[in-house]
């Protein structure tokens, strides 16, 4: 389950980096993958169900999402790096927020202030 919801947040929070709309559609249907497993894992105590069944391979839709998604992320992130090598090499902006777009709950500090904020 926490590996779910790591792989979907994860994917949320780094493939919209990337300017390509195919490595953003596989990014979202590998995140669907993700969620969809995650919410069967939620759902049902017994463990993920898995419906289909071929041979001795038993799976449901959220795995082909998960594993679908992942390949074409690799594959698009391969040819992405491939066709636009310039890219690769650009300095990459910083994750967190700059320091001038700070979080709500964060107060900055007045002068005069002493409460340590």
């Amino acid at each position: 389950m926490a590996v779910a919801a790591t792989l979907a947040v994860l994917l949320a929070a780094f493939v919209p980096r990337v300017p390509s709309r195919a490595l953003a559609v596989a990014g979202g249907v590998a995140t669907a993958g993700a969620l969809g497993n995650l919410v069967s894992a939620v759902v049902w105590r017994g463990g993920v169900p898995n419906p289909i069944v071929l041979g001795d391979v038993a799976f449901n839709i959220a795995d082909v999402y998960a594993v679908g998604g992942s390949i074409a992320l690799v594959l698009g992130a391969t040819l992405f790096a491939l066709r636009h090598p310039a890219l690769l090499r650009q300095p990459s902006r910083p994750i967190g927020p700059s320091r001038r777009h700070r979080p709500f709950w964060r107060k900055q500090a007045r002068p005069g202030d002493t409460t340590g904020v």
